[in-house]
């Protein structure tokens, strides 16, 4: 995962595949992820800041790749 919050002028370069094999791990949580997906965009509406964005175990928010 690439990581690189309140950054700017990022650049990847270079030859190569950037694979974070979703389909082999994350893709099992689709079924799981409506409820969090719901909440965090609610969150996020009520400007609720992202450090108060909480979640882990038991919750199933993909992250992102990049």
């Amino acid at each position: 995962m690439i990581y690189a919050y309140g950054l700017s002028n990022i650049v990847i370069t270079g030859e190569g595949t950037i694979d974070g094999s979703g389909k082999a791990g994350f893709a099992n949580w689709k079924k799981f992820q409506s409820e969090d997906q719901t909440l965090i965009r609610k969150m996020g509406g009520n400007g609720v800041p992202i450090n108060e964005r909480i979640f882990g175990k038991g919750h199933y928010l993909r992250p992102s790749m990049i």
